[in-house]
């Protein structure tokens, strides 16, 4: 598999690797590629992310995410391409 490096705001990258690291310590191993990375409190085993979630869906769940990261939830969209 070919992998892409990107630039990443140091905040995200920062958030992203926390959440790993919970994930890890909630599953005792690395997430899959389709598994969520966010440990949920209320989940026992990581779900399947949708393959095809709606926008909204998707842009809300970034806005959240970004909001409990303390990062600018405009920018983390842009990063993630949901411009408007």
């Amino acid at each position: 598999m070919k992998t892409k490096q990107i630039k990443m705001d140091p905040k995200l990258a920062g958030a992203m690797k926390n959440q790993l690291r919970a994930f890890k310590k909630k599953f005792g191993r690395e997430p899959s590629r389709l598994a969520r990375t966010t440990p949920c409190s209320s989940i026992r085993m990581p779900t399947r992310l949708s393959r095809y979630p709606s926008k909204s869906s998707a842009r809300a769940t970034v806005i959240e995410a970004a909001k409990k990261a303390g990062l600018d939830p405009d920018r983390v969209l842009r990063t993630f391409g949901f411009d408007d």
